[in-house]
């Protein structure tokens, strides 16, 4: 990415970092609504607890010791942008379309398989998606940046979602476990 930067007509403007954010926290949140709508309709749960899935659970773990080991060591925060140069930069020569869009995101969610649910894989693919065919023909700068602001949010946030989980398992702990339903007493012995 370097080269490219230092070779080839990189322009930049801060409109299209902000269309970046703006477009993926949307498209993020409609995929989570949808998803939450989704989980409410299947569940039949009414106690309130448990509201992460073991799933999203092992996500905010994660995203908190990603977060950590950046804290420890900054300079990993800069590999971010190798992300941005490996999967996007190539479509500046050789062509945005639906198609080289399509391909570029999902190989871009599939990286992040082992890091995210399945389903924020979904709004992964289509942020990255909408992203690749509307911003990254402005430039692969407001992606990258764009990106960092996006990681810097979620790592900032992983300490915060980190204790809602744990309050939220807490709770689910030290929840009195339902009574047993009404039966009949022992019959009495004939002796007693």
């Amino acid at each position: 990415m370097g080269y490219h930067c230092v070779t080839a007509d990189v322009r930049f403007n801060p409109i299209w970092v902000a269309v970046y954010v703006g477009m993926t926290f949307l498209l993020a949140n409609a995929v989570l609504g949808v998803e939450f709508l989704v989980n409410k309709m299947r569940s039949q749960k009414k106690d309130g607890l448990d509201n992460f899935t073991p799933e999203e659970r092992q996500c905010v773990g994660k995203m908190y010791s990603q977060g950590h080991r950046i804290r420890r060591n900054p300079w990993l925060f800069l590999l971010i942008a190798g992300e941005d140069g490996f999967f996007f930069l190539p479509l500046l020569y050789i062509g945005i379309n639906p198609a080289t869009a399509i391909a570029a995101a999902a190989l871009f969610a599939l990286m992040h398989y082992h890091d995210k649910p399945n389903s924020a894989l979904t709004g992964t693919f289509l942020f990255t998606m909408a992203n690749v065919l509307i911003v990254l023909p402005h430039g692969i700068l407001p992606m990258v940046l764009g990106h960092y602001i996006l990681d810097a949010t979620a790592f900032g946030m992983a300490p915060v979602l980190k204790k809602w989980v744990e309050a939220d398992q807490g709770k689910k702990e030290n929840a009195q476990p339902a009574t047993a339903p009404y039966s009949e007493p022992a019959a009495r012995s004939p002796q007693g």
